[in-house]
């Protein structure tokens, strides 16, 4: 168990590495107007009203639904289905116990109304914001580049059909990175120093789960257990100290944002279906680590497979050698 210390520790430094640490601020695709008791609404209903709109206009015929979780299957069911009017306006009332709601239109994305509390005789008046286009972020994968022999010149290259949003340094146009390595860093063409490398695309459509027999491959945690586990996943897969506190600083906010979280990593050539990294020359080690996850506000009956990457032994982490970890959020309805 993490002791105080070294969690005030993982804390401070999160609020300190700034823009290099912090996660992406999360814009909600609705918005809560409201949210009354109404003595006209059944104590197992929920009156839900509003408007849905589509690039500050609103949508007529957008398809809203609303769904409650199996406990017994471990998967969500849909229990409603509503159109909005010409005017973009909903009315539904829907089961005290719904756990999300989506809403859709074609030639749109699907907005996910999640983490509302859709309480028993009350009524909800909602703003829903629907998406230019349904799109996962492969957020901040970082390359680190190590070499303590002499110095060497080394392209890195991102080859993958996501489209790229933002690096840092920036990629040129052949998506790569062409950089000198040595024992005291990164440094780029005119000089400047670098402690990793860093890249962001986005996609639609993508399988990012990996499943065996129909269950995903990976584990449920609680998130209050989230630093320990990734600790001691981390350093089984030979991430060094600054590599596993960069990670968790990035990503131990983001799971504890809610009680409980589905895992699955990816490691080395499961990350090539991502993105394959080109570098030349060969490095004599590379290490990719990626992290897909989903998170549920109550333990959920969801079955997985329990096939987690572990290794045991060392490894000499010498020469010129390569670790970058990356990671996606999926939400619950593409599960």
């Amino acid at each position: 168990m993490m002791s105080i210390k070294k969690s005030l520790f993982l804390l401070l430094l999160f609020v300190a590495l700034g823009f290099q640490s912090k996660s992406p601020e999360y814009v909600p695709p609705f918005k809560i107007i409201s949210d009354t008791i109404d003595k006209s609404v059944p104590a197992d209903k929920c009156l839900v009203t509003g408007v849905v709109t589509y690039n500050e206009k609103t949508v007529n015929e957008a398809t809203v639904k609303a769904y409650d979780y199996d406990e017994a299957s471990g998967y969500t069911q849909m229990t409603l289905l509503v159109n909005s009017d010409k005017l973009g306006r909903i009315r539904m009332s829907v089961d005290s116990s719904t756990f999300f709601l989506t809403a859709w239109k074609p030639g749109t994305g699907t907005a996910y109304i999640e983490g509302v509390k859709f309480k028993g005789g009350h009524h909800i008046v909602m703003e829903i914001y629907l998406p230019d286009e349904e799109m996962e972020v492969v957020e901040k994968p970082v390359v680190y580049l190590y070499n303590n022999k002499e110095p060497l010149d080394a392209s890195v290259q991102v080859d993958t059909d996501m489209e790229m949003i933002f690096s840092y340094p920036q990629l040129n146009k052949n998506n790569s990175w062409n950089v000198n390595v040595n024992a005291e860093g990164i440094r780029t063409e005119n000089g400047s120093k670098y402690p990793y490398l860093f890249w962001e695309a986005e996609t639609k459509g993508y399988e990012f789960y990996t499943r065996r027999e129909g269950l995903i491959l990976g584990q449920i945690i609680k998130t209050d257990t989230a630093v320990p586990y990734l600790e001691n996943k981390l350093t089984s897969l030979h991430l060094n100290s600054t590599e596993i506190t960069d990670f968790i600083t990035y990503w131990g906010p983001r799971l504890q944002q809610m009680e409980y979280a589905l895992i699955q990593f990816k490691t080395d050539e499961e990350v090539d279906d991502i993105a394959h990294l080109n570098i030349t020359p060969q490095p004599d080690w590379i290490r990719r680590v990626y992290m897909v996850f989903t998170g549920f506000e109550k333990e959920p009956a969801l079955k997985v497979l329990d096939v987690s990457p572990m290794e045991e032994g060392l490894v000499k982490r010498e020469g010129f050698h390569v670790v970058e970890w990356g990671g996606s959020e999926i939400s619950r309805i593409n599960l």
